[in-house]
Parts: structure tokens; sequence; C-alpha cells
């Protein structure tokens, strides 16, 4: 149990080093990163979701719960920001919905 939550730390950190390395910076602004609070999980363990947070507006949400991501916010052709990942908006929706929990 030890060794999945140790690899699914390493995961979700290597997920996240390369996302912000990618993220290129411009004279108006640095990239952000933001950790907040996601669900509990029926063990009890808490679910945080990271967020990176591009100078455009560009976000990508990717969780804790075996690296998942949750949202990528992209400007579209006309430069509003939408969402094009189909994610939930708190880990009980995920759960409730049968995903495999094995591997976290």
């Amino acid at each position: 149990m030890k060794d999945k939550l140790i690899k699914n730390a390493g995961m979700l950190f290597l997920t996240v080093l390369i996302l912000a390395a990618s993220c290129s910076k411009t004279g108006d602004g640095e990239m952000k990163i933001k950790k907040e609070g996601f669900g509990t999980l029926s063990d009890g363990r808490n679910v945080d979701i990271v967020t990176l947070i591009h100078p455009d507006g560009s976000t990508v949400e990717i969780t804790n719960f075996g690296a998942a991501v949750v949202a990528v916010k992209v400007p579209d052709k006309d430069g509003n920001i939408e969402d094009v990942v189909l994610g939930f908006d708190d880990i009980d929706k995920g759960i409730n919905l049968g995903i495999d929990t094995w591997y976290v």
C-alpha cells in the first residue's frame, strides 16, 4: 500500500513538473500553481487538486487521486476559455459512477 502511495505521489509530481516546464513565461506574468481540497474518500483519505495556471488564462487541473486530469481549460478560436476534458466536479461523483480505485 505504501509503495502504491509513493508511486502515485511520484507520478503526480512528475506530471506537474512536466506541465510546469512546458508552460512558457510571457512578458506579462508567470505561471502559478494552486492546491486545494477536492473531496474525501470513504476510507478518510483527502483528495487534493493541483491547478496549473498559465498567464494566458489556460489551466490544467490534476488530482492526487491517481494523477487524474480533471480539467484542461484553454482558449478557443474566439479567445473564450473552455474546458476540453470530461471530468468530475468532485471526487464523490467519480467514485459513485464506478471509477476503479484499486490502483490508488
